[in-house]
């Protein structure tokens, strides 16, 4: 269950880490390979999902298939919660 909501975490703060962990990751492999701004997200993703790989490992903690499914919720997280209070406010009226 740690694993799982490790996971939320991580994936709730990836696009908080362009800025800190991807641009400065695709600066260091840009001599061997270039990497499109778009898909510095994508670097940032990648760099949480080993984290929270290895975090879940330390602490023995959480499957492959719920660190996955935790790191796309807590990515989604915030249209996630967006679209059910939009949901809720049409069902008001």
């Amino acid at each position: 269950m740690f694993g799982f909501i490790i996971a939320i975490v991580g994936g709730f703060v990836t696009p908080y880490l362009d800025a800190p962990v991807a641009r400065p990751l695709a600066k260091l492999v840009s001599p061997l390979f270039a990497v499109a701004e778009s898909e510095h997200r994508l670097l940032s993703f990648m760099v949480v999902l080993v984290a929270v790989g290895g975090l879940a490992r330390v602490f023995y903690s959480g499957t492959p298939f719920w660190i996955a499914i935790g790191l796309v919720l807590g990515y989604f997280a915030a249209r996630i919660v967006a679209g059910a209070q939009k949901l809720l406010a049409d069902r008001r009226g």
